[in-house]
């Protein structure tokens, strides 16, 4: 039986869940720092595309909200993860508040 994987609009809804929960189950938001993949697919029961890898990092007194970060301060807070797009590979991070 073949997994079914998560269109772009799923997936957006999947992560606005994904952060509102994070906010208020510690459980989950560890879940979701230790294993994004599982942490989605607990939510929607759907796997991730094969193009897309997802990371969560968790917020801290020095973040970077309000500033642009150059790569080399993108790599350092999301493992080389970053916001970077392309047609083959997306690579999404994102800051547990």
């Amino acid at each position: 039986m073949e997994t079914t994987k998560l269109t772009d609009e799923q997936l957006y809804l999947v992560l606005e869940e994904a952060f509102r929960r994070a906010t208020h189950d510690k459980d989950f938001r560890n879940r979701c720092l230790e294993n994004p993949k599982h942490a989605i697919h607990e939510l929607s029961g759907k796997e991730l595309p094969d193009n897309i890898e997802i990371s969560f990092v968790e917020s801290n007194k020095g973040n970077h909200i309000g500033r642009e970060l150059d790569l080399d301060q993108l790599d350092s807070i999301c493992g080389g993860a970053g916001f970077t797009t392309t047609a083959v590979k997306r690579k999404l991070c994102f800051t547990l508040q």
